[in-house]
């Protein structure tokens, strides 16, 4: 099991941290092992981060959180993204559609019985949505297309620009049969058809904080996964011999090898410096979506070379999906859709 780099932390985060540590590696992992014999994430996948409080880890109180700070998020999505990408991605968007919520009930729904809040973002081009006020809410029609974990969420959070963050009951939406194998861990997206869809809950548009927070969970995820490729990676050398030794000992393959754990464990550093300015309001920093934005993409970039060396390592070998090389590889191409589409 990979853990997170956890640089200069003080005891109480550093517990906190190999503590996420653990739960992915002794709980998550074999949600994430069913979740991949039927390329579909499971309800247990994202019902046991709700166990360990994660999707409302950052909420302020009335929401039923504790209030943990920017530091706190990001060492959780970088932990639990070493084993399960896919929950750092929803942990975005929960904690994104929390920061716009003004009233419990809302609160509620989007994080009860341990489901994610879906987002949907009508900039994406393969959506085509109408949406049309209607005194106290709004109403919904078109399309949405590959909506990551559409079948196991308790609420669409459809984030506009004008509208703001509409709330919708799945319920109220169709969904088509799971499109296979494009979206993180290759696990099937969905698409979304609303007919008249009525939404009562409109919210005020996505705060700065919301969009903020969502580039520091996407881009520690991409961190997480970036570290459990390198360490796959390492795993491998040491143990397929060439010629009576292992490749490891070969030169070039141990300056490949060293180099992507350098750039694994950078980009750990960079997401939990920015986590711990924010966190700190240091006078000479000013937080901004962007800023944060800028650092997950830089982390994304640098995660998707290290995965693609991974495979390079692996040789043939790496494109198998008995491999988890491979898998790395999609998951951090889509960390890098979702965190270039934070508006």
């Amino acid at each position: 099991m990979t853990t997170f780099a956890t640089p200069a932390l003080d005891p109480d985060l550093r517990t906190f941290a190999d503590t996420i540590a653990d739960f992915a590696r002794e709980r998550l992992a074999t949600a994430v092992r069913a979740a991949e014999e039927s390329d579909t994430p499971s309800a247990d996948l994202f019902a046991r981060p709700a166990e360990q409080g994660l999707w409302t880890l950052g909420a302020d109180e009335r929401h039923g959180g504790g209030g943990a700070d920017p530091l706190a998020l990001v060492l959780a999505a970088g932990n639990a993204a070493t084993t399960a990408p896919a929950v750092a991605a929803a942990m975005g968007s929960v904690h994104g559609a929390l920061h716009a919520v003004r009233d419990e009930d809302t609160a509620a729904l989007i994080a009860g019985d341990g489901l994610p809040a879906v987002p949907i973002d009508t900039a994406d081009p393969l959506t085509s949505l109408k949406i049309t006020p209607t005194g106290d809410g709004a109403m919904i029609n078109g399309t949405a297309a590959r909506v990551e974990g559409a079948g196991e969420a308790s609420a669409f959070v459809v984030v506009d620009a004008e509208a703001g963050a509409l709330i919708i009951d799945p319920a109220a939406c169709r969904l088509s049969q799971p499109i296979a194998r494009t979206g993180l861990r290759g696990w099937a997206p969905r698409t979304v058809t609303f007919t008249e869809v009525t939404c009562a809950a409109v919210l005020p548009a996505t705060p700065e904080r919301s969009r903020e927070t969502r580039a520091l969970l996407l881009g520690a995820a991409a961190a997480g996964v970036a570290s459990s490729a390198a360490a796959a990676a390492r795993g491998y050398v040491v143990t397929r011999h060439q010629f009576g030794a292992p490749i490891a000992d070969l030169p070039a393959v141990a300056a490949l090898t060293a180099e992507m754990e350098q750039d694994a464990h950078a980009c750990a550093v960079e997401m939990i410096e920015l986590a711990g300015a924010i966190a700190a309001s240091a006078p000479w920093f000013q937080p901004s979506p962007d800023a944060a934005r800028a650092c997950a993409q830089r982390c994304a970039r640098t995660a998707v070379r290290v995965a693609e060396r991974a495979i390079q390592l692996h040789g043939g070998y790496g494109y198998l999906r008995e491999y988890p090389v491979e898998r790395a590889l999609r998951d951090v191409v889509t960390l890098r859709a979702l965190i270039a589409a934070i508006p």
